[in-house]
Protein backbone atom coordinates (compact mmCIF):
# COMPACT_ATOMS: atom_id res chain seq x y z
CA UNK A 1 0.00 0.00 0.00
CA UNK A 2 1.34 3.42 -0.95
CA UNK A 3 1.76 6.30 1.50
CA UNK A 4 -0.78 8.31 -0.51
CA UNK A 5 -3.38 5.55 -0.16
CA UNK A 6 -2.73 5.29 3.59
CA UNK A 7 -3.17 9.04 4.03
CA UNK A 8 -6.44 9.06 2.07
CA UNK A 9 -7.76 6.14 4.13
CA UNK A 10 -6.79 7.97 7.32
CA UNK A 11 -8.53 11.16 6.20
CA UNK A 12 -11.68 9.23 5.23
CA UNK A 13 -11.65 7.46 8.58
CA UNK A 14 -11.28 10.77 10.48
CA UNK A 15 -14.07 12.34 8.43
CA UNK A 16 -16.35 9.34 9.00
CA UNK A 17 -15.76 9.28 12.77
CA UNK A 18 -16.14 13.05 13.09
CA UNK A 19 -19.44 13.04 11.21
CA UNK A 20 -20.78 10.21 13.39
CA UNK A 21 -19.90 12.08 16.59
CA UNK A 22 -21.31 15.36 15.25
CA UNK A 23 -24.46 13.54 14.17
CA UNK A 24 -25.02 12.13 17.65
CA UNK A 25 -24.32 15.50 19.29
CA UNK A 26 -26.64 17.39 16.94
CA UNK A 27 -29.44 14.82 17.17
CA UNK A 28 -29.35 14.75 20.98
CA UNK A 29 -29.59 18.53 21.14
CA UNK A 30 -32.22 18.93 18.42
CA UNK A 31 -34.58 15.96 18.93
CA UNK A 32 -36.69 14.76 21.90
CA UNK A 33 -34.90 12.06 23.91
CA UNK A 34 -36.83 8.83 24.58
CA UNK A 35 -36.53 8.90 28.38
CA UNK A 36 -39.05 6.06 28.80
CA UNK A 37 -36.93 3.70 26.69
CA UNK A 38 -33.83 4.82 28.56
CA UNK A 39 -35.35 4.00 31.96
CA UNK A 40 -36.78 0.68 30.74
CA UNK A 41 -33.38 -0.69 29.73
CA UNK A 42 -30.14 -1.46 31.55
CA UNK A 43 -28.58 1.74 32.87
CA UNK A 44 -24.89 2.05 33.64
CA UNK A 45 -23.44 3.81 35.53
CA UNK A 46 -26.25 2.90 37.93
CA UNK A 47 -28.63 5.77 38.51
CA UNK A 48 -27.38 7.66 35.47
CA UNK A 49 -29.73 10.23 33.96
CA UNK A 50 -30.24 11.07 30.27
CA UNK A 51 -27.42 13.28 29.08
CA UNK A 52 -25.12 13.80 26.12
CA UNK A 53 -22.89 11.09 27.59
CA UNK A 54 -25.76 8.59 27.58
CA UNK A 55 -26.41 9.45 23.93
CA UNK A 56 -22.93 8.19 23.09
CA UNK A 57 -22.96 5.08 25.34
CA UNK A 58 -26.38 3.60 24.67
CA UNK A 59 -27.67 0.03 24.61
CA UNK A 60 -24.91 -2.64 24.54
CA UNK A 61 -22.20 -0.05 25.24
CA UNK A 62 -23.42 0.10 28.84
CA UNK A 63 -22.98 -3.66 29.24
CA UNK A 64 -19.40 -3.56 27.97
CA UNK A 65 -18.55 -0.74 30.37
CA UNK A 66 -20.26 -2.59 33.23
CA UNK A 67 -18.26 -5.78 32.56
CA UNK A 68 -15.03 -3.81 32.22
CA UNK A 69 -15.54 -2.11 35.58
CA UNK A 70 -17.53 -4.67 37.59
CA UNK A 71 -16.82 -8.02 35.96
CA UNK A 72 -19.53 -10.59 35.28
CA UNK A 73 -21.69 -9.70 38.30
CA UNK A 74 -25.00 -10.28 36.54
CA UNK A 75 -25.98 -13.46 34.72
CA UNK A 76 -27.21 -11.48 31.70
CA UNK A 77 -23.76 -10.00 31.23
CA UNK A 78 -22.19 -13.42 30.58
CA UNK A 79 -23.77 -13.34 27.10
CA UNK A 80 -21.02 -10.85 26.21
CA UNK A 81 -17.58 -12.47 25.70
CA UNK A 82 -14.65 -10.98 27.66
CA UNK A 83 -12.03 -9.75 25.17
CA UNK A 84 -13.42 -6.28 24.41
CA UNK A 85 -14.23 -5.44 28.08
CA UNK A 86 -10.76 -6.74 29.01
CA UNK A 87 -9.07 -4.25 26.68
CA UNK A 88 -11.26 -1.45 28.06
CA UNK A 89 -10.25 -2.37 31.61
CA UNK A 90 -6.60 -2.52 30.56
CA UNK A 91 -6.60 1.08 29.30
CA UNK A 92 -9.13 2.57 31.72
CA UNK A 93 -6.55 3.64 34.37
CA UNK A 94 -5.13 6.04 31.79
CA UNK A 95 -8.17 7.05 29.72
CA UNK A 96 -11.16 6.08 31.83
CA UNK A 97 -13.51 3.33 30.66
CA UNK A 98 -15.41 5.46 28.18
CA UNK A 99 -12.29 6.98 26.65
CA UNK A 100 -10.66 3.55 26.45
CA UNK A 101 -13.70 2.10 24.71
CA UNK A 102 -13.80 4.79 22.05
CA UNK A 103 -10.06 4.64 21.46
CA UNK A 104 -10.05 0.84 21.08
CA UNK A 105 -13.01 0.84 18.70
CA UNK A 106 -11.66 3.57 16.45
CA UNK A 107 -8.07 2.32 16.31
CA UNK A 108 -9.32 -1.18 15.52
CA UNK A 109 -11.66 0.16 12.84
CA UNK A 110 -8.87 2.00 11.07
CA UNK A 111 -6.57 -1.03 11.27
CA UNK A 112 -9.32 -3.26 9.92
CA UNK A 113 -10.00 -0.92 6.99
CA UNK A 114 -6.31 -0.83 6.05
CA UNK A 115 -6.05 -4.63 6.05
CA UNK A 116 -9.34 -5.01 4.19
CA UNK A 117 -8.19 -2.60 1.50
CA UNK A 118 -4.95 -4.53 1.08
CA UNK A 119 -6.69 -7.93 0.96
CA UNK A 120 -9.11 -6.79 -1.73
CA UNK A 121 -6.40 -4.99 -3.71
CA UNK A 122 -4.29 -8.14 -3.81
CA UNK A 123 -7.22 -10.37 -4.81
CA UNK A 124 -8.83 -8.01 -7.32
CA UNK A 125 -7.70 -4.43 -7.96
CA UNK A 126 -7.45 -0.96 -6.44
CA UNK A 127 -10.85 0.16 -7.74
CA UNK A 128 -12.62 -2.76 -6.07
CA UNK A 129 -10.71 -2.11 -2.86
CA UNK A 130 -11.81 1.54 -2.74
CA UNK A 131 -15.42 0.66 -3.51
CA UNK A 132 -15.45 -1.99 -0.78
CA UNK A 133 -14.15 0.43 1.84
CA UNK A 134 -16.50 3.23 0.79
CA UNK A 135 -19.51 0.88 0.84
CA UNK A 136 -18.67 -0.16 4.39
CA UNK A 137 -18.33 3.50 5.41
CA UNK A 138 -21.73 4.25 3.88
CA UNK A 139 -23.65 1.18 5.13
CA UNK A 140 -26.50 2.17 7.51
CA UNK A 141 -25.10 0.54 10.65
CA UNK A 142 -21.40 1.23 10.06
CA UNK A 143 -21.49 4.07 12.62
CA UNK A 144 -21.29 1.34 15.28
CA UNK A 145 -17.63 0.91 14.31
CA UNK A 146 -17.01 4.30 15.92
CA UNK A 147 -18.83 3.49 19.17
CA UNK A 148 -18.25 1.26 22.20
CA UNK A 149 -19.26 -1.96 20.46
CA UNK A 150 -17.29 -5.08 19.54
CA UNK A 151 -17.72 -4.68 15.78
CA UNK A 152 -14.41 -2.84 15.23
CA UNK A 153 -12.28 -5.26 17.25
CA UNK A 154 -14.01 -8.24 15.68
CA UNK A 155 -13.51 -6.91 12.15
CA UNK A 156 -9.83 -6.24 12.86
CA UNK A 157 -9.30 -9.80 14.10
CA UNK A 158 -11.12 -11.12 11.02
CA UNK A 159 -8.92 -9.11 8.69
CA UNK A 160 -5.78 -10.26 10.51
CA UNK A 161 -7.02 -13.82 10.10
CA UNK A 162 -7.83 -13.57 6.38
CA UNK A 163 -4.71 -11.56 5.61
CA UNK A 164 -2.80 -14.36 7.33
CA UNK A 165 -4.53 -16.93 5.13
CA UNK A 166 -3.83 -14.88 2.03
CA UNK A 167 -0.14 -14.32 2.82
CA UNK A 168 0.40 -17.69 4.54
CA UNK A 169 1.35 -16.16 7.88
CA UNK A 170 0.58 -18.86 10.40
CA UNK A 171 1.31 -16.72 13.47
CA UNK A 172 -1.36 -14.23 12.34
CA UNK A 173 -3.82 -17.08 11.78
CA UNK A 174 -3.06 -18.71 15.12
CA UNK A 175 -3.44 -15.57 17.23
CA UNK A 176 -6.50 -14.15 15.50
CA UNK A 177 -8.39 -17.46 15.38
CA UNK A 178 -7.80 -17.88 19.12
CA UNK A 179 -9.03 -14.36 19.93
CA UNK A 180 -12.09 -14.30 17.65
CA UNK A 181 -14.34 -16.47 19.91
CA UNK A 182 -13.12 -14.42 22.87
CA UNK A 183 -14.54 -11.35 21.12
CA UNK A 184 -17.79 -12.85 19.79
CA UNK A 185 -18.90 -16.47 19.98
CA UNK A 186 -19.78 -16.52 16.28
CA UNK A 187 -16.04 -16.15 15.72
CA UNK A 188 -16.01 -19.92 15.94
CA UNK A 189 -17.43 -19.82 12.41
CA UNK A 190 -13.94 -19.23 10.99
CA UNK A 191 -13.35 -22.96 11.50
CA UNK A 192 -14.81 -23.53 8.02
CA UNK A 193 -12.40 -21.30 6.04
CA UNK A 194 -9.58 -22.42 8.33
CA UNK A 195 -10.31 -26.06 7.46
CA UNK A 196 -10.09 -25.22 3.74
CA UNK A 197 -6.72 -23.58 4.32
CA UNK A 198 -5.43 -26.62 6.25
CA UNK A 199 -6.57 -29.01 3.51
CA UNK A 200 -4.83 -26.95 0.84
CA UNK A 201 -1.64 -26.83 2.90
CA UNK A 202 -1.47 -30.65 2.91
CA UNK A 203 0.65 -30.63 6.04
CA UNK A 204 -0.46 -32.55 9.14
CA UNK A 205 0.96 -29.80 11.35
CA UNK A 206 -1.39 -27.24 9.79
CA UNK A 207 -4.37 -29.16 11.16
CA UNK A 208 -3.30 -28.07 14.64
CA UNK A 209 -4.45 -24.57 13.71
CA UNK A 210 -8.02 -25.86 13.95
CA UNK A 211 -7.54 -26.19 17.70
CA UNK A 212 -6.92 -22.46 18.11
CA UNK A 213 -10.55 -21.18 17.85
CA UNK A 214 -11.74 -24.16 19.91
CA UNK A 215 -9.26 -23.18 22.62
CA UNK A 216 -10.51 -19.60 22.37
CA UNK A 217 -14.07 -20.79 23.00
CA UNK A 218 -12.88 -22.88 25.94
CA UNK A 219 -11.15 -19.89 27.55
CA UNK A 220 -14.29 -17.81 27.01
CA UNK A 221 -16.42 -20.41 28.78
CA UNK A 222 -13.95 -20.65 31.66
CA UNK A 223 -13.84 -16.88 32.19
CA UNK A 224 -17.60 -16.31 32.04
CA UNK A 225 -18.40 -19.51 33.93
CA UNK A 226 -15.97 -18.87 36.77
CA UNK A 227 -18.15 -16.06 38.16
CA UNK A 228 -21.14 -18.38 38.69
CA UNK A 229 -19.48 -21.81 38.77
CA UNK A 230 -21.36 -22.75 35.63
CA UNK A 231 -19.09 -23.33 32.64
CA UNK A 232 -21.96 -23.20 30.13
CA UNK A 233 -23.60 -20.09 31.52
CA UNK A 234 -22.73 -18.13 28.38
CA UNK A 235 -25.22 -20.28 26.47
CA UNK A 236 -27.96 -20.28 29.11
CA UNK A 237 -27.61 -16.50 29.41
CA UNK A 238 -28.99 -16.21 25.86
CA UNK A 239 -32.45 -16.82 27.34
CA UNK A 240 -32.33 -13.33 28.87
CA UNK A 241 -32.10 -11.74 25.43
CA UNK A 242 -34.61 -11.45 22.60
CA UNK A 243 -32.19 -12.99 20.11
CA UNK A 244 -32.05 -16.32 22.04
CA UNK A 245 -29.49 -18.08 19.91
CA UNK A 246 -29.81 -21.86 20.04
CA UNK A 247 -28.91 -24.82 17.81
CA UNK A 248 -32.46 -26.09 18.29
CA UNK A 249 -33.80 -23.23 16.17
CA UNK A 250 -32.22 -24.76 13.05
CA UNK A 251 -34.48 -27.79 13.47
CA UNK A 252 -37.56 -25.58 13.54
CA UNK A 253 -37.21 -23.80 10.21
CA UNK A 254 -40.95 -23.49 9.49
CA UNK A 255 -41.60 -21.96 12.92
CA UNK A 256 -38.65 -19.60 12.32
CA UNK A 257 -40.13 -18.44 8.98
CA UNK A 258 -43.51 -17.93 10.61
CA UNK A 259 -42.17 -15.87 13.49
CA UNK A 260 -39.77 -13.78 11.39
CA UNK A 261 -41.89 -13.14 8.31
CA UNK A 262 -45.44 -14.51 8.22
CA UNK A 263 -46.64 -13.52 11.70
CA UNK A 264 -44.32 -10.60 12.44
CA UNK A 265 -45.98 -7.19 12.81
CA UNK A 266 -43.32 -5.17 11.11
CA UNK A 267 -42.31 -1.58 11.75
CA UNK A 268 -39.61 0.39 9.93
CA UNK A 269 -36.98 -0.54 12.51
CA UNK A 270 -37.68 -2.13 15.88
CA UNK A 271 -35.91 -4.63 18.18
CA UNK A 272 -37.61 -7.81 16.94
CA UNK A 273 -39.85 -6.66 14.12
CA UNK A 274 -37.63 -4.55 11.88
CA UNK A 275 -38.57 -4.24 8.22
CA UNK A 276 -35.02 -3.04 7.50
CA UNK A 277 -33.43 -6.14 9.06
CA UNK A 278 -35.61 -8.44 6.96
CA UNK A 279 -34.90 -6.61 3.71
CA UNK A 280 -31.15 -6.76 4.43
CA UNK A 281 -31.38 -10.48 5.26
CA UNK A 282 -33.27 -11.37 2.05
CA UNK A 283 -30.92 -9.29 -0.07
CA UNK A 284 -27.82 -10.89 1.45
CA UNK A 285 -29.36 -14.35 1.21
CA UNK A 286 -29.54 -13.82 -2.54
CA UNK A 287 -26.02 -12.37 -2.61
CA UNK A 288 -24.47 -15.49 -1.06
CA UNK A 289 -24.74 -17.35 -4.38
CA UNK A 290 -22.81 -14.61 -6.17
CA UNK A 291 -20.13 -14.78 -3.48
CA UNK A 292 -19.83 -18.52 -4.13
CA UNK A 293 -19.29 -17.89 -7.85
CA UNK A 294 -17.00 -14.87 -7.76
CA UNK A 295 -15.00 -15.02 -4.53
CA UNK A 296 -12.57 -17.50 -2.91
CA UNK A 297 -14.11 -20.52 -1.19
CA UNK A 298 -12.83 -19.27 2.18
CA UNK A 299 -14.77 -16.01 1.74
CA UNK A 300 -17.94 -17.86 0.77
CA UNK A 301 -17.78 -20.19 3.79
CA UNK A 302 -17.11 -17.26 6.08
CA UNK A 303 -20.07 -15.29 4.68
CA UNK A 304 -22.30 -18.35 5.03
CA UNK A 305 -21.20 -19.21 8.59
CA UNK A 306 -21.24 -15.66 9.97
CA UNK A 307 -23.72 -13.91 7.72
CA UNK A 308 -26.51 -16.40 7.08
CA UNK A 309 -26.41 -19.32 9.54
CA UNK A 310 -26.54 -17.18 12.76
CA UNK A 311 -29.85 -15.68 11.60
CA UNK A 312 -31.41 -19.16 11.65
CA UNK A 313 -29.91 -19.88 15.09
CA UNK A 314 -31.85 -17.03 16.65
CA UNK A 315 -33.84 -14.33 14.92
CA UNK A 316 -33.28 -11.24 12.81
CA UNK A 317 -32.94 -8.84 15.72
CA UNK A 318 -29.98 -6.48 15.07
CA UNK A 319 -29.19 -8.34 11.85
CA UNK A 320 -28.27 -5.16 9.97
CA UNK A 321 -25.60 -4.49 12.61
CA UNK A 322 -24.24 -8.02 12.88
CA UNK A 323 -23.47 -8.29 9.18
CA UNK A 324 -21.26 -5.18 8.93
CA UNK A 325 -18.28 -7.41 9.79
CA UNK A 326 -19.10 -9.87 6.99
CA UNK A 327 -16.91 -8.14 4.44
CA UNK A 328 -17.46 -10.55 1.47
CA UNK A 329 -20.93 -9.02 1.08
CA UNK A 330 -19.38 -5.57 0.58
CA UNK A 331 -16.79 -6.98 -1.80
CA UNK A 332 -19.63 -8.43 -3.86
CA UNK A 333 -21.44 -5.09 -3.90
CA UNK A 334 -18.17 -3.49 -5.04
CA UNK A 335 -17.75 -6.04 -7.84
CA UNK A 336 -21.25 -5.23 -9.08
CA UNK A 337 -20.67 -1.48 -8.80
CA UNK A 338 -17.37 -1.39 -10.68
CA UNK A 339 -19.01 -1.00 -14.07
CA UNK A 340 -22.51 0.10 -13.05
CA UNK A 341 -22.37 3.73 -12.01
CA UNK A 342 -26.14 3.91 -11.64
CA UNK A 343 -26.18 1.08 -9.10
CA UNK A 344 -23.20 2.62 -7.33
CA UNK A 345 -24.94 5.99 -6.91
CA UNK A 346 -28.20 4.35 -5.79
CA UNK A 347 -26.52 2.19 -3.15
CA UNK A 348 -24.46 5.03 -1.69
CA UNK A 349 -27.47 7.34 -1.52
CA UNK A 350 -29.69 4.69 0.05
CA UNK A 351 -27.06 3.56 2.55
CA UNK A 352 -26.17 7.09 3.66
CA UNK A 353 -29.81 8.16 3.92
CA UNK A 354 -30.66 5.25 6.23
CA UNK A 355 -27.44 5.70 8.23
CA UNK A 356 -28.34 9.31 9.03
CA UNK A 357 -31.72 8.09 10.27
CA UNK A 358 -30.12 5.38 12.41
CA UNK A 359 -27.61 7.81 13.96
CA UNK A 360 -30.47 10.10 14.96
CA UNK A 361 -32.37 7.17 16.45
CA UNK A 362 -29.32 6.01 18.41
CA UNK A 363 -28.65 9.47 19.83
CA UNK A 364 -32.14 9.84 21.30
CA UNK A 365 -32.31 6.24 22.57
CA UNK A 366 -34.62 4.87 19.89
CA UNK A 367 -33.80 1.41 18.57
CA UNK A 368 -30.97 1.60 16.04
CA UNK A 369 -29.89 -2.05 15.87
Amino acid sequence: MTIRTSIILLLLFIMKTTLVFLGIWASFNALPFDAASFQANFIYPFGDLPSLKSAFIAWDSRWYLFIAEQGYRMIQSTAFPPLYPFFIRLLSPVLGSIGAGFLISNLCFFGAIVLLFECVRQKWDVKTAWLTVLLIFAFPTSFFFSLIYTESLFLLLLMVFFYGLQCNRKSWILISSFLLPLCRIVGLGILAPLAVYCIRERRPSSALLLLSPVLGLFVTLVITGSFFQDWLILFSAQDFWMSRFSLENVLQLFQWLQSQFLLAKLVFHGPGNSFVDRVVFLFLLGTIFAIYRHQPLEYFLFALCLGIVPAFLGNLMSYSRYIIVVFPFFIQFALWCREQKGLRAYLFFLFLFVQVNFIMRYAINYWAS
